[in-house]
Order: C-alpha cells, then sequence, then structure tokens
C-alpha cells in the first residue's frame, strides 16, 4: 500500500538517521548557522522517493545502505542553485546521479533542495524492455548522466506533484488508480531519462583521487581517538601532501585538517 511521511528537522544526526538508504551516513554541516531540514519520502508501488529541502551547506559523508535490488538516482530540483559534488564529479541542475552505493563524498556549497528515486531492477528491466527491445545497462560504480530537457523536464514535474500530494493531500495517494497512474508515469519517466541520456564519465585521475579519498576515511575511522598530523595521512593514504590536499578539494571542499576538525566536531555533538 502507498505511504508517505513528512518530517522537519533541526539536527543533522536525526536527519541522517531518517534519510531512506542512509545507513551509515552522516551529515556534517560545513558552515556555521542553525541548520533546518524538510524530508518528503514516498512510497508508492514501485517508486521509492524522496525530497530534501537543507539549509546549510554540508559534507554527506559514508556508504549507503546497499539496496542491490533497486536501482536509484539523484538529481537537484532547484534551477537556481549552484550544482553539487558527488564522488569528485560536479552535478548541475538537468543532470542527475546513478547508482552511488559505493562509499560516497555529496558536497553542497549553500543550502540545496534535491530528489532522489529508485525502481526495483526487475521493474526497471521489463518496462526498459518495452521501451527500448532490450534490458537498460546500468554500470555499478556512480555516473552521472545528462537526459534530454524534455524528458527532464517531465521528470521533475511528475516529482514535485508527488511530493505536493505527499505533503498536502496524503490521503489522495490511498486512491488505487492515483497511486497506480502517478507510478507509472513516475516509472516511465525515470526509465526515460536513463534511457535517453549522455552519459558523463569519470576519468582515471578522478578515480585515482576517489581511492586516495577512501584511504583517508578509512584512516581517520580507525584513528578517531587521537589527534593525528598530515605527515602520517599522507603515509597512509599514500598520496603527497600536496597530493592529498587536491583530492579533499575536490571531494570536500576543503583540506584535509579542516575537514578533520569539522567531523571530529559532529562527532563530539
Amino acid at each position: 500500500m502507498p505511504s508517505s511521511r513528512v518530517f522537519t528537522l533541526s539536527d543533522p544526526e536525526q536527519y541522517q538517521m531518517v534519510l531512506r538508504g542512509a545507513g551509515g551516513i552522516e551529515v556534517i554541516p560545513t558552515a556555521k548557522g542553525v541548520f533546518r531540514a524538510e524530508l518528503v519520502q514516498l512510497e508508492l508501488l514501485q517508486v521509492w522517493m524522496q525530497r530534501c529541502t537543507e539549509s546549510l551547506p554540508r559534507v554527506v559523508r559514508g556508504t549507503p545502505k546497499k539496496m542491490s535490488s533497486r536501482v536509484a538516482i539523484e538529481f537537484s530540483i532547484a534551477s537556481d542553485q549552484p550544482s553539487f559534488r558527488q564522488h569528485g564529479l560536479d552535478v548541475s541542475h538537468g543532470e542527475i546521479v546513478v547508482n552511488d552505493l559505493d562509499f560516497s563524498h555529496r558536497l553542497t556549497v549553500v543550502g540545496s533542495r534535491f530528489g532522489t528515486m529508485s525502481l526495483p531492477r526487475d521493474a526497471l528491466d521489463a518496462v526498459g524492455c518495452d521501451l527500448m527491445d532490450g534490458e537498460v545497462t546500468i554500470p555499478s560504480e556512480v555516473r552521472v548522466i545528462r537526459p534530454p530537457p524534455a524528458s527532464m523536464a517531465r521528470l521533475l514535474l511528475l516529482h514535485d506533484a508527488a511530493t505536493g500530494l505527499a505533503r498536502n493531500a496524503p490521503d489522495k495517494l490511498l486512491h488505487p488508480e492515483v497511486a497506480r497512474s502517478l507510478d507509472q508515469a513516475l516509472t516511465d519517466a525515470m526509465i526515460r531519462c536513463m534511457t535517453e541520456s549522455t552519459w558523463l564519465e569519470a576519468g582515471a585521475g578522478r578515480r585515482r583521487h576517489a581511492n586516495i579519498i577512501g584511504r583517508f576515511e578509512d584512516f581517520l575511522a580507525a584513528h578517531y581517538d587521537r589527534p593525528v598530523y598530515l605527515a602520517e595521512i599522507c603515509r597512509a593514504t599514500g598520496a603527497s601532501d600536496g597530493t592529498l590536499r587536491a583530492c579533499c578539494h575536490e571531494h570536500l571542499g576543503m583540506g584535509p585538517m579542516r575537514y578533520l576538525w569539522l567531523r571530529r566536531m559532529h562527532l563530539a555533538r
């Protein structure tokens, strides 16, 4: 049966606990101010979706909970906000992150508004066969895609309508015909965006930097309870001072020692 929930939250820890698929994730604000977030969650027949509004810039770090039976996408819902950075890749309004199920960082430089959707893999294949006469090929690692503007606009319009119902008229979603029609429209819109898009590849250099950031996070997790210094971080990650700083600015928007301080303040809170 379709269901929906709306949260208004003022604590990053509470927020990270209710984000769907967010097992092991931390939300770390990177600027001073009062944190506020609204989260709308909706489960239809096949489509799961979220709409998130956040008041502060932040880094989301961690390993999202594996949803091996589902394919997930994430995108900006506000045309007037700067691009966000996912896995070291800049993602602009009108672009979509696909299947980010590995260790990742998501960086915003202002408060942001974004949406997520996911579909069961078998539903994706079934509808993809009807649309394309074949399965939809989804890479195992994170990719950014750029759908045609008309396809992206339809996805955003339907996502906005669905979360508007969840926020303002949730009883309507319990009507079988409404839920079925909305679910089918969202499924079709998501698959068309994925099958009609240009896929943007991450280069070998970005993949090397992502591996260094992964080792950096592993080191911080292993030594969270003692002071650490830049020289030993470099040794643990196998990166020079300059390379480590470049990787951190690429993925985190700041140098390694500032990120370490912010992370420790977050853990202390």
